[in-house]
């Protein structure tokens, strides 16, 4: 589990290491953002991915928060995918 800030910056993580990281830039940043405040019910599937902080399969689920309506905070919920 983490939470990010709207540039994607790690704020804090289960895994230490991670604070710190940017995990979205350049081109990838705007469409996330995007996808973050298009969903009605502030949910976003962000799919199966394997992220740098873990390097282990994670499922990808985000939920939005704002501390204003102009700029959103992100808060994200990773779990792991079941082994099979």
């Amino acid at each position: 589990m983490y939470v990010g800030n709207w540039d994607t910056e790690v704020l804090a993580h289960s895994n230490v290491g991670a604070v710190g990281m940017i995990l979205r830039t350049g081109d990838a940043l705007d469409p996330y953002r995007q996808s973050m405040t298009s969903q009605p019910d502030g949910l976003f599937n962000g799919g199966a991915l394997v992220p740098p902080a873990s390097q282990k399969q994670i499922l990808n689920l985000c939920g939005r928060m704002s501390v204003s309506s102009a700029m959103p905070v992100q808060r994200t919920r990773s779990e792991r995918s079941p082994t099979p």
